[in-house]
């Protein structure tokens, strides 16, 4: 297997970062925090950029749910 190097500065290029977003996005168009994100689109990637590039982004916390499988009568 062949390794490759130096591509942090491709995953953090602005295109990809629009990219990711919108792939992220599919399905969830209309919810009211993608709407949000979306209005203020270009300063949330750059601030994002900018964390990644400092090495100071933090993501969320997780989401924990269960579920539960059997029959719904």
């Amino acid at each position: 297997m062949r390794r490759v190097g130096n591509l942090w500065p491709q995953i953090i290029a602005f295109q990809n970062l629009i990219q990711a977003a919108r792939q992220a996005q599919k399905g969830k168009r209309y919810r009211a925090n993608v709407l949000q994100f979306n209005h203020h689109l270009e300063t949330e990637l750059f601030t994002i950029q900018s964390e990644l590039a400092t090495q100071t982004y933090t993501p969320g916390p997780y989401r924990t749910f269960e579920i539960f499988e059997g029959v719904v009568a």
